[in-house]
């Protein structure tokens, strides 16, 4: 750009620069050119630039009629060095399954420009021409000497020398079982990208600090995801827009959360499930099931249970997290250091991810799960003797959670086999900020058929004890 026709002495350079400075200042500033990108790959450091400049000074003067000054003028300070490798022929036997003799492969090496340095009985070591910036290592070498020496001329071999069967470990097969309990309960498994926006990561996990991506590849893509949420609502309002209006998805994944005084961030595996619309679809013979809070409730309690967890708790969630859901919430702990959170997801923020329809996620921290021993199942015999049922309709406070009395009931003798809540009431003739809940209670004996006096003891106990415990009493 600066030579004109009356231009009469022209200046030639050819230079070479570090490939990882060049690669290191383009990113920073942003900038990427010819230059740039020749550079930061590599050219021949050697006799290259001597013979770069010498081409042109005489295409100069073949075809613009100039006259060559003489001399050069060489700058380079600390030229590279190239590096020896040595090549080991037994490591050739081993990559490419021949022998090759060491006097082939000198030959096949010194004709791609290789010189070699130092030789014994197995290796030969090597310095690689400046123009070849692709021979690093050993395998470079050997690949190019197998290449010389012709594919073809490698025998297809009928078995293999490593072992095709792989045994998993002992987190895989838990991670396994966790994908087979909930694919086998009809939901369909989701991957997604583990950065996103952190203004929706705060709307799903308010109060958790952020890792923040140095060189995001848009706003969207900023930060390490402090929770699956995000992505689990974002897929549903995809398919939402594309008309799929019934969804069971869950995702297994890792979230990232910075903590102050610490370098890296502390990662946790979670589990994310997500239900929309109908849980079951109507049929000729039933209507449908709607998503609803006790059916995630239920879909939770069952995957956990499949798995293996026992001790299962739910109760009403508190906290940061509890901003994220509506009143139908709750939290949920177990065996094995499970523990999360559950229900009906807030209006408010589904806005911002523009769902008008209800949606209920549950997201689980099972890293200490994957970090325990597999429990074996324990199997029983079915019952040889038949169940007494008795059915109890207590009064209690509005504020009094049904699961701590059934907790209660079922601790209350041996006997007892099952608990579960049947039926609520509130209205007349109970008092305002009162309820009714009925239990249905198994009661069982595992060598003998219970009487009806050994029912009515325990009958008799459990309400006694609701009473003491909770100072509730029975509906008359």
């Amino acid at each position: 750009s600066g030579i004109t026709e009356a231009t009469t002495e022209v200046f030639l350079e050819c230079a070479y620069f570090e490939p990882i400075g060049i690669r290191k200042t383009s990113k920073r500033v942003g900038l990427s050119s010819e230059s740039s990108y020749r550079f930061e790959r590599g050219v021949d450091y050697g006799e290259g630039l001597i013979d770069a400049l010498d081409t042109a000074a005489e295409m100069i003067r073949q075809i613009a009629g100039g006259t060559i000054a003489s001399g050069k003028i060489d700058e380079h300070g600390t030229r590279p060095t190239p590096p020896e490798i040595a090549v080991r022929m037994s490591r050739i036997r081993r990559l490419l399954g021949i022998d090759i003799p060491k006097q082939e492969v000198r030959g096949y090496l010194e004709a791609l420009g290789n010189r070699v340095v130092s030789e014994d009985d197995d290796t030969l070591t090597v310095e690689t021409p400046s123009f070849r910036h692709d021979l690093a290592i050993e395998a470079d070498l050997i690949e190019e000497a197998g290449r010389l020496h012709g594919y073809d001329n490698i025998p297809s071999s009928t078995q293999a020398p490593v072992p095709l069967l792989r045994i998993p470990t002992p987190t895989e097969k838990l991670t396994d079982s966790l994908r087979h309990a909930l694919s086998s309960s009809g939901f369909n498994e989701i991957v997604t990208n583990s950065m996103g926006s952190p203004r929706k990561q705060q709307l799903v996990s308010p109060g958790k600090a952020q890792v923040e991506v140095l060189n995001p590849l848009t706003p969207e893509m900023s930060v390490m995801r402090t929770s699956l949420m995000a992505s689990m609502l974002d897929t549903i309002a995809y398919n939402l827009n594309r008309k799929s209006t019934n969804n069971r998805l869950f995702e297994l994944g890792k979230t990232f959360e910075a903590l102050k005084g610490r370098e890296l961030p502390r990662e946790r595996e979670v589990v994310c499930i997500g239900i929309h619309g109908d849980f079951y679809p109507a049929s000729w013979a039933t209507p449908a099931v709607c998503s609803s809070f006790f059916v995630l409730k239920g879909i939770v309690h069952h995957f956990l249970s499949s798995i293996g967890v026992d001790g299962i708790k739910f109760k009403p969630l508190d906290g940061p997290q509890s901003q994220t859901f509506d009143e139908e919430a709750a939290e949920v702990t177990g065996s094995r250091g499970i523990s999360g959170h559950l229900g009906k997801v807030a209006p408010g923020t589904l806005k911002k991810f523009d769902i008008k329809s209800e949606v209920f996620c549950a997201e689980l921290d099972v890293t200490d799960f994957l970090q325990s021993f597999a429990a074996h199942p324990v199997y029983r015999t079915l019952p040889k003797y038949p169940a007494v049922e008795r059915d109890f309709s207590f009064i209690m406070p509005d504020d009094l959670h049904a699961a701590d009395v059934a907790r209660t009931m079922q601790d209350e003798s041996p006997l007892v086999e099952s608990v579960h809540v049947f039926d609520q009431y509130r209205g007349s003739p109970l008092e305002k900020g009162t309820k009714s809940v009925a239990y249905a209670v198994l009661l069982r004996a595992p060598d003998r058929t219970l009487t009806d006096k050994d029912a009515d003891e325990v009958c008799d106990s459990i309400v006694a004890q609701a009473g003491k415990a909770f100072g509730i009493s029975l509906r008359s």
